[in-house]
């Protein structure tokens, strides 16, 4: 006669289905809309359930000679559209001046955190010279700083949102440029 398979066999084996049928489901109905511009997912039974993974692009951005850039409206979420940021990069494409580098970036109107996304404080290098980059996520995630409490609303902006760039000070004149790049998902409320 044969073993009965054990519980804990069964829910593996079950847990194993369940997660191949959702890859399934994923390459099946995640297929990019254009290059480089986003993926779109519509519900099965209502095309206008909708989620969108994109790539927000901002430059290229003088440094100007100001202390603080800021993005405006840069995360454009509404309360019937939200937006969850994954990261953040800013590449320098023009060394800034001397001695003036990528001090913070953050949030601004109508959250203020200055170093949501990224502290000089923590980085190994200084960025200011063209070729330099960063990759930052939401409260300083991946980082020693971070704790889910420093997490606006959990991650998710249901209002317009401006991001800021901080230099460690006003550069004395206007030299060098960077580009920032959000990367979000987007999701819309459901209407039947």
């Amino acid at each position: 006669m044969a073993k009965r398979a054990s519980d804990g066999r069964i829910a593996a084996i079950m847990k194993s289905a369940v997660s191949d049928e959702i890859e399934n489901w994923k390459a099946d109905n995640s297929k990019p809309s254009r290059a480089g511009g986003y993926s779109e997912i519509k519900a099965k039974g209502s095309p206008k359930a909708k989620w969108r993974s994109r790539i927000w692009k901002y430059g290229p951005i003088p440094a100007g000679t100001e202390q603080t850039y800021t993005l405006s409206g840069a995360i454009s979420g509404s309360a019937n559209g939200h937006i969850e940021v994954q990261a953040i990069s800013l590449m320098v494409t023009s060394s800034l001046s001397s001695s003036i580098y990528i001090d913070k970036i953050g949030l601004g109107s109508p959250i203020n955190d200055v170093n949501y996304f990224y502290s000089s404080s923590v980085s190994t290098s200084l960025v200011s010279s063209s070729g330099d980059a960063i990759l930052a996520h939401p409260a300083r995630g991946g980082t020693s700083e971070y704790t889910a409490g420093d997490l606006v609303n959990g991650g998710y902006h249901t209002a317009s949102t401006h991001v800021t760039v901080t230099f460690n000070a006003a550069p004395a004149t206007d030299v060098g440029d960077f580009y920032v790049f959000i990367y979000v998902d987007k999701f819309w409320k459901l209407y039947e």
